[in-house]
């Protein structure tokens, strides 16, 4: 072979093997193109193009500075840590997940390889119950990790759930209180 065909083969490979990056940002909208000169207003429409994305592939949703009344759920596995899915708030700026609901983070049981990165996750506006947990994280599947993350205000734990092979590095979890007005730990 040619040092051409060579280098034409290589280049072919490298550039199918590119992940791809979406943007979210409050000054968004979600007929752009995802891009960070063109971001999607929504995290779920971000959640929809990550998923769309090719598999066997790292690919990252950059949510930009602003509080986000939405819920992380229904996010693709990756395949392996190399090619991990990444939701992650966008170099230093501070993004605060915030939703209206019974849960920031929510897993299907078969999710794996999946990376939550630089965020805060502010349970003060989840649903409370007296009979069943509202939680930040509702942890199921395996491999999943939380990084640089800030967890607090949780009606009930600030992390539950199952699974195996997780990892936490760099979280500063808050403590709670529960329905009877006791200091609990998550």
């Amino acid at each position: 072979m040619t040092k051409t065909v060579v280098f034409l083969i290589f280049f072919v490979f490298m550039t199918s093997a590119k992940a791809n990056d979406f943007f979210v940002a409050k000054s968004g909208n979600d007929n752009n193109t995802g891009s960070i000169g063109s971001p999607f207003l929504t995290i779920q429409k971000g959640i929809a193009a990550l998923n769309l994305a090719p598999r066997g592939q790292a690919h990252n949703l950059y949510l930009r500075e602003g509080t986000y009344s939405e819920v992380l759920n229904g996010i693709s596995s990756g395949t392996s840590w190399n090619t991990a899915i990444t939701v992650s708030g966008y170099l230093n700026e501070v993004v605060t997940l915030n939703p209206t609901a019974c849960e920031i983070i929510n897993f299907a049981s078969n999710q794996q390889y999946i990376i939550f990165k630089n965020m805060i996750l502010d349970g003060t506006n989840l649903v409370k119950s007296l009979t069943s947990g509202c939680y930040n994280i509702s942890l199921r599947g395996n491999y999943i990790r939380f990084q640089n993350l800030e967890v607090k205000n949780s009606p009930w734990n600030g992390i539950i759930g199952g699974g195996s092979y997780h990892e936490f590095l760099n979280l500063k979890v808050h403590p709670f209180w529960n329905r009877r007005k006791r200091h609990i730990f998550s």
